[in-house]
């Protein structure tokens, strides 16, 4: 799944006269102790990429999008959600 996301966000990128990307990473760890152990860290990647906008700027078009990794270090899995989307601002 995070193959595919990153294809599709770099062929978006090679084929969009885009401006400006901006982008953010964070991230964090969160221990927890019930009838189970859990160390879960998490690691977020946040884009917006302009594809166009317009000279008197009334208007930007835009795709954004979050990939999120979960890493479960006492289970060894890794998951993985990617939200994309497609918007315009006014």
């Amino acid at each position: 799944m995070i193959k595919k996301s990153i294809i599709i966000f770099f062929l978006l990128t090679s084929f969009v006269q885009a401006v400006e990307i901006k982008k953010s990473i964070n991230g964090e760890t969160n221990f927890s102790q019930s009838k189970q152990k859990s160390l879960i860290t998490t690691i977020n990647n946040e884009y917006k990429l302009t594809v166009y906008e317009e000279r008197s700027k009334k208007y930007i078009i835009y795709f954004a999008g979050k990939i999120s990794i979960d890493y479960d270090h006492f289970g060894k899995e890794i998951k993985t959600n990617a939200f994309t989307t497609f918007g315009i601002d006014f």
